[in-house]
């Protein structure tokens, strides 16, 4: 089984026994997500036990409630989900973008900077890359969302999504900071495998699906959800995303993908 599916049980000093998959941490917090989808942020200094269950929490004896072709179909999508890094042809591409640009709009309206740009592999073909990397807190790269609607709900909340890709795991580890409209939302670094972050107050949730990985890099879809409460009506939102001062090659990009249909 891979480290990413293994169920850990948590204990927590107010009694309460979890379950679930860990998908997130950072130096004073875990991430946990239960059956069901329910996601939790807990304080480690809160956990009296964590330990490793070793299984999944795919449930006892589902194979058997699944006929012979459900398995097959089961299995071929484990195996065929992250595909190798760079590895799409150009049927492979072409297919990939059509499933893309169906399944929705890509949210990158206008690039406003970036620290460097180069054109890059991607599970769509090759594309123009903007990146930044962790390097001296300054590298960033900034992009703009088409304008929102006019009557957009206060109370409700707008889902973002783009191409992107992050890579050169084996630096240094630092972090990349996501601003929405010029405020610091969540902090993340590079992750080769489906993860997704959250900022304090849970207003903006960052949702990272892998199409393609290998031990260095990865690319996929990334889908920013921001409470309407930090949006303007009628109004494009500014992104950002700066690598900080760690001294690494670390890197995070935005394909144009929908600029270059």
């Amino acid at each position: 089984m891979e480290p990413r599916f293994i169920s850990y049980n948590i204990e927590t000093r107010d009694g309460r026994s979890l379950s679930g998959i860990i998908n997130a941490e950072t130096a004073t917090t875990l991430t946990l997500v239960q059956p069901g989808g329910i996601q939790e942020t807990i304080l480690r200094s809160d956990a009296t036990e964590i330990r490793a269950t070793g299984l999944s929490l795919m449930p006892e004896g589902l194979e058997q409630s699944m006929n012979v072709q459900d398995l097959a179909d089961l299995i071929a999508h484990l195996k065929a989900s992250p595909a190798p890094f760079g590895s799409a042809n150009a049927d492979m591409a072409a297919k990939a973008r059509a499933k893309f640009f169906a399944d929705g709009p890509d949210d990158v309206a206008k690039m406003l900077s970036y620290s460097e740009q180069i054109s890059y592999a991607s599970w769509l073909g090759n594309l123009t890359l903007d990146h930044c990397r962790q390097t001296d807190g300054q590298s960033k790269v900034v992009w703009q969302s088409t304008p929102l609607p006019a009557d957009l709900k206060p109370d409700g909340t707008r889902r973002f999504r783009i191409a992107a890709a992050m890579g050169l795991f084996s630096q240094p580890a630092g972090k990349f900071t996501l601003t929405v409209n010029g405020k610091p939302a969540v902090d993340f670094d590079v992750s080769l495998n489906d993860k997704s972050w959250q900022s304090a107050d849970g207003r903006v949730t960052v949702n990272y699906t892998v199409m393609e990985n290998n031990t260095e890099d990865s690319d996929g879809v990334l889908i920013i959800e921001v409470a309407n409460l930090l949006l303007e009506a009628g109004k494009p939102v500014t992104f950002s995303v700066t690598g900080s001062a760690a001294d690494s090659r670390r890197w995070f990009g935005v394909y144009l993908a929908g600029l270059q249909r």
